[in-house]
């Protein structure tokens, strides 16, 4: 799995990703490390510190401490999929629109047999093509995409 000279390590290695990010708090500048299992594509890791700290752990010189969070330990060393579906529902407007859209999708999936499969509605309708109003029936088609990791 390694392509370039590191240290032996104990425990199941998996391929991971790092990012760290410089985050303006207020007047007051934080470090954020973040830790992603590639195959899942998912943030399972962080923690915050300031920029003196980050710089003592960068060099070795002393183990700091930080806030840390994790979350989504159940995609962990799973692989992500994702597809979109498409699908109607009743006009709406305003704030509605994205609520009943994940109800109308997770309806979706239940007639299509998905979620036992174990597919979910993804959090968010960003993309231009998530509603588009039919004016033949008054409906709105929702494209949505579906997740799961397997």
């Amino acid at each position: 799995m390694r392509d370039q000279k590191t240290a032996p390590m104990s425990g199941k290695e998996i391929p991971m990703k790092l990012t760290i990010s410089k985050i303006q708090c207020g007047s007051e500048n934080i470090v954020e490390i973040t830790m992603y299992d590639d195959n899942s594509n998912t943030s399972f890791a962080s923690m915050q510190m300031t920029p003196a700290d980050f710089a003592i752990c960068l060099m070795g010189l002393a183990r700091v401490k930080g806030v840390g969070s994790v979350k989504n330990l159940d995609h962990v060393g799973k692989k992500h999929e994702h597809k979109k579906i498409t699908y109607t529902m009743p006009d709406c407007h305003g704030d509605d629109r994205e609520k009943n859209a994940r109800t109308y999708g997770e309806a979706e999936l239940k007639k299509e047999g998905l979620h036992k499969e174990g597919w979910v509605i993804a959090d968010n309708f960003i993309s231009q093509d998530s509603f588009n109003y039919l004016s033949s029936t008054k409906e709105i088609e929702v494209t949505a995409c579906i997740r799961r990791w397997i």
